[in-house]
């Protein structure tokens, strides 16, 4: 499957990583001192992709997550919801 380019949005007061496969993709820091953090990441849509909170020890708790082929090239992740284990992340389609 062809790699698409998806933006990250991190709404949350701590950094997250974005994960695909098990391995870190991209890094998000925290929202300190504005609304939200951003980053296009690429990645492969047929795979599900994780985001996750970094917590001491470089140990991971789980924010949220969207399976795969569930992205379009374009679309826009969020965390601004309660953040756990089997979360769904927010997808916003591009504006055309």
């Amino acid at each position: 499957m062809a790699a698409i380019t998806v933006t990250f949005n991190n709404y949350g007061t701590e950094a997250v990583v974005v994960m695909q496969s098990g391995e870190v993709i991209g890094t998000l820091p925290p929202v300190v001192p504005i609304t939200y953090t951003s980053t296009a990441l690429v990645i492969d849509p047929g795979k599900e992709v994780h985001i996750q909170q970094q917590v001491q020890g470089g140990l991971t708790a789980a924010v949220c997550a969207v399976p795969a082929n569930q992205l379009k090239n374009g679309d826009v992740v969020d965390d601004n919801l309660a953040w756990g284990e089997g979360v769904a992340c927010n997808i916003t389609p591009p504006t055309r």
